[in-house]
């Protein structure tokens, strides 16, 4: 159903003031009225203020204020409503991912103070939605994003250095200290991460039975990768040492067909690269040499192939060429230095 030019702002307006009316009938409203205008078609402007209310009002609020099922269907939402047009509404939401979700007092960090042996299946799921928030970006390209922006199909420029401050210039990682300054505390504990991992994984093999959405399974591994590995060479080396991570994920991998990692909303098979060169990042860090193990796993034939993929001009309107660059061009480096 395709809404009325006025009708989409009239509807944003209202979903932004049922979000914050603190009613969970409300927000149920809200909810729906969202998931109308991103199944109508909306434009994006009238997103932006939805996209920001959702941040203040539902997933930037303390433990307990908000049932951890609603924050985790809203945090998926969240996500569906910036890939409306990632570069137009991804901005909206920087200030609010940054400091609203790992606010001191949020869901996450309510994880972060768990030990490790306390960790959940839930736990883990909860964690993988934290970071569903970065799916479109990492699927769009990190780098370019960051270093040149991105040009719209008229040519002009796109304003997508929001993440500069916080993400690597060379790559798709978080800064300690910037990770630390918007509380991002789950890579504090060796033993929790490894800990998430093995649940994460878990999840992942459930998926189907669970039925996880292509989101939810993104974000596990997009979780994986930034949340558990990123700056940390010991749980790196631990994923590849004690449960083979890097094989895994390739055998995930090799149920998609190269296509599969060019276009831009196919986030699983992205997001599957993310998690391998942040584990191999990682643990060539920590002095293991990888080349050959990932030539053995045929990770250098996926990549020519995604390349060739990419040759395709009838891929042209749906590819993300500079995310799939990135990746390979990333993991390709990371592999042929070895350490």
């Amino acid at each position: 159903m395709q809404l009325a030019e006025a009708e989409a702002p009239s509807l944003a307006e209202r979903a932004s003031q049922l979000l914050a009316s603190g009613s969970p009938e409300g927000r149920d409203k809200a909810y729906k009225t969202i998931r109308q205008l991103i199944d109508a078609g909306s434009e994006a402007q009238p997103l932006v203020p939805v996209v920001q209310a959702m941040y203040k009002h539902v997933l930037a609020a303390d433990a307990g204020a908000i049932p951890v099922a609603e924050w985790m269907r809203a945090n998926e939402l969240c996500a569906e409503v910036q890939l409306v047009d990632y570069f137009a509404i991804g901005s909206a939401s920087a200030e609010g991912y940054s400091q609203g979700i790992w606010q001191p007092k949020g869901i996450l960090h309510q994880i972060a103070s768990k030990k490790a042996h306390d960790l959940t299946q839930q736990d883990a799921l909860v964690a993988g939605h934290g970071l569903i928030g970065l799916v479109g970006l990492c699927s769009h390209g990190v780098t370019r994003v960051m270093q040149e922006g991105v040009l719209t199909a008229d040519g002009t420029d796109t304003d997508v250095m929001f993440f500069g401050r916080f993400l690597s210039p060379t790559g798709c990682a978080f800064l300690p200290q910037a990770a630390e300054a918007c509380g991002h505390t789950l890579a504090s504990s060796a033993e929790r991460n490894k800990r998430l991992i093995e649940l994460q994984l878990q999840l992942v093999k459930e998926a189907h039975t669970r039925e996880l959405s292509s989101l939810e399974v993104a974000g596990l591994w997009i979780a994986m990768g930034f949340s558990c590995m990123n700056s940390r060479a010991d749980v790196g080396r631990w994923a590849v040492e004690s449960v083979d991570f890097l094989s895994v994920v390739m055998e995930y991998a090799r149920a998609f067909q190269p296509v599969d990692f060019v276009h831009r909303t196919n986030f699983v098979p992205a997001m599957l690269m993310v998690a391998f060169r942040d584990c191999l990042t990682a643990a060539t860090a920590s002095g293991l040499e990888l080349t050959t193990t990932a030539i053995e796993l045929g990770v250098f034939d996926l990549m020519v192939s995604i390349l060739v993929a990419l040759e395709q001009p009838q891929l042209a309107a749906e590819a993300s060429v500079a995310g799939a660059k990135t990746r390979t061009q990333t993991t390709a480096q990371t592999t042929a230095h070895g350490h």
